[in-house]
This record gives C-alpha cells, sequence and structure tokens, in this order.
C-alpha cells in the first residue's frame, strides 16, 4: 500500500510535471502566434495606407492630364494661336493699326538724368571726386 502510495505520488508529480511543461511550451507557442499575427496586421495596415496614397496620386496625376489636353486643346484652336501671336509676340494682322500708349514715366526719368548730366557739365573734376566721396553737391 505504501508502494502503491509512492507510485501514484510518483505519478502524480510527473503528471504534474508534463503539465506544467506543457503549458509552458503552449504559452510559448502562444506568443510567437500572437507576435506573427500582429506584425501581419501592422503590415496589412501599412500596405493599405500604401495603396490609398498610390490612389490619390494616380488621382492627381489623372487631373493634371485633363489639364494638360484641356490646354493642348486651346493652343491648338486657331482664335488662341492668334490671341497668343498678339500679345506675346507684338504681332498684328493684315490691315491694323496698332496705337501706343506711352505713360510718360519713361521720359519723367531720362529728364531727371539728363537734368543732373548738364548740372555736372560746370563743375570740375576733382570736384566731381569730393562730390563722389562725400556726398557734397
Amino acid at each position: 500500500m505504501i508502494k502503491d502510495r509512492q507510485e501514484s505520488s510518483l505519478k502524480f508529480k510527473k503528471q504534474k510535471y508534463t503539465l506544467k511543461v506543457f503549458l509552458v511550451i503552449s504559452l510559448v507557442v502562444f506568443l510567437f502566434v500572437f507576435v506573427g499575427v500582429i506584425n501581419v496586421l501592422l503590415k496589412n495596415k501599412n500596405e493599405e495606407k500604401n495603396i490609398n496614397d498610390l490612389y490619390s496620386q494616380s488621382e492627381d496625376i489623372k487631373n493634371k492630364n485633363n489639364e494638360i489636353k484641356n490646354l493642348i486643346k486651346n493652343y491648338n484652336d486657331e482664335t488662341s494661336k492668334e490671341k497668343m501671336a498678339r500679345e506675346d509676340l507684338n504681332m498684328m494682322a493684315d490691315g491694323e493699326n496698332v496705337v501706343v500708349v506711352n505713360d510718360g514715366k519713361k521720359e519723367i526719368q531720362i529728364n531727371k538724368k539728363n537734368d543732373i548730366i548738364n548740372k555736372n557739365k560746370n563743375i570740375s573734376n576733382y570736384n566731381k571726386w569730393i562730390n563722389f566721396f562725400f556726398g557734397k553737391e
């Protein structure tokens, strides 16, 4: 009977040890699987973000392409070619007269320069240098 008890106690300890080992191994396997699932979810989230970014970039490119197509249509039109030649190249059609309107600002600046030059003609050279360096007029 004592022997049976010892054997059953040994058997129980062995079963308890086996159960502990099984639980530890199961826990390690569970952790590996859990970490793997988390990694897969994070990668999936990043890939979805990349896909959305690429989709928005493709939409932007489509919009730019449509704008360029519209510009090409406009530039191929005869009226826009004529308008561009008139505005950018300063050309005129046959039988047209060109009227130039001057606001007079350049003429005023030229007159001021001429006044300064005329004023300095009467001053000797060494006085011009003194005026240049010391700011006397």
